[in-house]
């Protein structure tokens, strides 16, 4: 029997949570067949790549054209002129250096150069600035690095709140992560068992 262990974000991804590995050490030797994935990890990963940010870039495009079109229509309240304007600030040039900028980032973290100051302190900017061009695809979410921070309005110590966010396509970022990463290991590992280990509310 194939057994898929997931670790869910949000989480610091500097400090990996070893309970999934723990526990697969005993498994395996026991006879059980593991495949582990640390969805956290793998989800920073996945935002500071081109592939994301230029789906990130689709959605900013979305979003712009459909407030234009409100505008068309009827003036703009003050959060939705201030989105329009932040949205528009958003330029092909701009996504691009972004795309670059981020690659270089996780080369320095991933290096020596990151005992170099100047280059750490220049990447975890890049990150920061990274995490704000992705809350603007999924606005009014706040998706932050480090993950502490990160706000998707729903209330995690609510079951009501969590069974509401599942189908909201709009600020709920998890859907997509959940496409991108974990769909296609389920449907390629096809585990007879999933086990997800919790850790905190907000991973709910």
């Amino acid at each position: 029997m194939k057994n898929l262990l997931l670790f869910p974000p949000d989480w610091l991804p500097s400090e990996p949570y070893l309970s999934l590995p723990c526990l697969a050490s005993v498994l395996r030797p026991a006879g059980h067949e593991v495949v582990q994935m640390d969805v956290n990890v793998e989800m920073y990963d996945l935002f500071f790549s081109p592939r994301f940010l230029e789906h990130v870039a689709g959605r900013i495009a979305h979003e712009k054209q459909h407030l234009q079109e409100v505008k068309e229509k009827r003036e703009l309240d003050e959060e939705e002129q201030e989105l329009l304007g932040r949205l528009q600030t958003c330029t092909p040039e701009l996504l691009k250096q972004f795309s670059n900028d981020v690659e270089r980032a996780k080369k320095i973290l991933r290096s020596q150069a990151f005992y170099d100051i100047d280059q750490l302190e220049w990447a975890t900017n890049c990150l920061h600035q990274t995490m704000t061009l992705i809350s603007l695809g999924y606005y009014p979410a706040q998706i932050c690095f480090p993950p502490i921070e990160t706000d998707i309005v729903y209330k995690p110590f609510m079951s009501s709140e969590i069974i509401e966010s599942l189908d909201d396509d709009q600020i709920n970022i998890y859907r997509d992560v959940y496409a991108m990463l974990i769909r296609p290991l389920i449907e390629n590992e096809r585990p007879a068992m999933v086990g997800i280990s919790v850790v905190q509310q907000k991973q709910l």
